[in-house]
């Protein structure tokens, strides 16, 4: 964290100035330093393990999307109105906003083309 000073960080219980007093201080006890916890997994995933999340997380909201809209087009024919078919149009809107978020190439097509296809496959 800023504003602590390295030799206030503790190491094995102990602070590392002590250490340091006690003549037991050894180079590598920088390196336990608590590393700040802020990007440092996006540093050691590297480019492509960033790439595969974002492609994982684009096709769970992709799933998740189709899942919605097939329960919305099944409570349409069923006839459902009012709040209940409120809150599936927004289940919908809010899939395909994440999963437009996290895949440009699903922005290409429209909601209302997207809506068409998952009512073709039912």
């Amino acid at each position: 964290p800023l504003g602590v000073h390295a030799d206030d960080v503790r190491v094995f219980g102990m602070a590392a100035r002590e250490r340091k007093q006690s003549q037991s201080y050894e180079p590598t006890d920088v390196l336990l330093k608590r590393a700040e916890s802020r990007g440092n997994t996006d540093a050691i995933k590297g480019l492509s393990g960033k790439l595969y999340d974002a492609q994982v997380a684009a096709e769970s909201h992709r799933q998740a999307f189709e899942a919605a809209a097939e329960r919305l087009v099944r409570k349409q024919r069923e006839g459902v109105c009012g709040l209940e078919l409120r809150r599936l149009q927004d289940r919908v809107d809010d899939e395909l906003w994440m999963w437009c978020r996290h895949d440009r190439q699903a922005t290409k097509i429209s909601k209302s083309e997207w809506m068409k296809m998952v009512e073709a496959k039912l």
